[in-house]
């Protein structure tokens, strides 16, 4: 199985739907194991099914309580997973013009919650670096059962130093090193590119955790020049997601498939080249019928909307202390932004110097291909509705600029990327998902292809 050689990450999506495989379909009732090697000590916590609570397992077989852990999958989106189907390879991939490659700063090795494995790929992962492994612990306890249950077709890999156990001390990739691309799990290879099936076509697309998205957004290759690759990828997936024939716009208001195909095209064109991305994505809203209660007219989001970012980035800070390395990308990912959101917040008028001419044309630039890749891979539809989605891309991307004034993520560990970084706190962890959303509000235009009343959402 080819792979495309630019997509050499090692990471994985904190929420259920998004597994590769369907040998973690139960996941969601199951409490997941992660360990992590601290100063040679092997730590094991154990986390709810939800994600909200966690526990560390002692040595003694006692556990300890570390505070609440991380909520995963606690907002249903939109997409419907199912098993492949035959008549899916006849289907033909569509690609957005865009460019991406990888630098293998290796960030994502570490950004995300864990690495699951499938048995087959724990063996060949213990097999082809086992001549070399000088570690404390026992190789194998690196690549352990991933849930509590004793489910035997499932495996997580422990972290080391804040990443993947077997990334090496110069930042590569071990078993990439000694055994090639195809030494490394599915899941690893694949990051960070997603296919989804809308209608009678694939849509393929990177996922917007990735760092690299922006950093090669201009200079990178074109993703439509490997298509091949992308036939192969999709060959290999044990579980498909599918855009279904009606999405919900908000509350009891829908959208058709196809004209929320002929609104996601229109804005991926407008959004390709563009050098103000929040300014296309407030247009799309207004298309859709959306207006944006309380924002100022450089896009600013509402006050109540930030002091919620705010709140949830202070409660994540104080729950990764246990759970994760000083040196996690994740946990240095919630710090920054912590720090940098409550800066935005506190300025009822902003009288900081933040880059200016070139550099935020080439800011924006990049931006704005980041949105595009997260709208072309359906990612609006991992929340539960469309609407307030839009916005809060619109919302984060604003953020996103604003921070470069304050402290770029760069500047805390090299291995992050600003824009990024919150995309991954908005889609990747749910930031901020825990109440209906305050984002926006609805016209009273008639919004595109939608049909039924307008009520407020849940």
């Amino acid at each position: 199985m080819f792979l495309p050689v630019w997509i050499v990450g090692a990471s994985f999506s904190l929420r259920y739907p998004h597994r590769v495989s369907a040998e973690f379909a139960d996941a969601p009732a199951l409490r997941l194991i992660r360990r992590r090697l601290d100063a040679g000590r092997l730590r094991e916590f154990v986390y709810s099914p939800d994600g909200s609570e966690v526990v560390e397992r002692m040595d003694s077989g006692q556990s300890a309580p570390v505070g609440v852990g991380l909520e995963l999958g606690d907002e249903p989106g939109q997409l419907v997973a199912r098993d492949p189907r035959a008549e899916d390879s006849l289907a033909s991939i569509q690609l957005p013009p865009l460019r991406f490659g990888c630098e293998g700063t290796g960030g994502c090795c570490g950004l995300f919650h864990h690495i699951p494995v499938l048995p087959e790929e724990r063996d060949a992962l213990l097999a082809t670096v086992a001549a070399d492994w000088e570690g404390f612990v026992p190789l194998e306890e690196l690549v352990h059962p991933a849930f509590e249950e004793g489910n035997d077709r499932t495996f997580n890999v422990a972290a080391a130093d804040g990443c993947c156990a077997f990334v090496r001390p110069d930042g590569l990739c071990a078993p990439h090193v000694r055994g090639g691309l195809l030494a490394k799990p599915l899941v690893c290879r694949s990051f960070p590119c997603t296919v989804v099936v809308c209608g009678d076509e694939w849509h393929g697309s990177v996922r917007p955790e990735c760092a690299c998205m922006t950093r090669t957004a201009l200079e990178g290759p074109e993703v439509q020049g490997d298509v091949e690759s992308w036939l192969s990828f999709r060959a290999s997936l044990l579980q498909v997601q599918e855009v279904p024939e009606a999405l919900r716009l908000q509350g009891q208001k829908m959208i058709s498939r196809s004209d929320y195909r002929g609104w996601l095209g229109r804005t991926v064109e407008a959004l390709h080249g563009s050098d103000r991305p929040v300014t296309v994505l407030r247009s799309a809203a207004r298309e859709l019928g959306l207006g944006v209660a309380g924002q100022l007219d450089d896009g600013r989001p509402p006050q109540v909307w930030l002091a919620r970012v705010v709140d949830w980035l202070v409660h994540a800070e104080d729950r990764l202390v246990e759970a994760y390395d000083s040196r996690s990308p994740y946990r240095l990912t919630v710090q920054w932004a912590r720090k940098v959101a409550a800066e935005i917040a506190a300025e009822e008028s902003p009288d900081r110097v933040g880059p200016s001419g070139d550099e935020v044309d080439d800011w924006s630039r990049r931006a704005s291909v980041a949105a595009g890749f997260l709208l072309y891979g359906h990612g609006l539809l991992e929340a539960r509705e469309l609407g307030s989605a839009v916005l809060d891309l619109g919302h984060f991307l604003w953020l996103a600029r604003e921070a470069n004034g304050v402290q770029l993520a760069e500047e805390v560990d090299s291995r992050l990327e600003s824009t990024t970084s919150w995309l991954f706190l908005w889609r990747a962890v749910g930031l901020p998902r825990r109440e209906p959303p305050l984002s926006f509000s609805v016209n009273d235009e008639p919004c595109l292809g939608a049909s039924g009343p307008l009520q407020p959402g849940p």
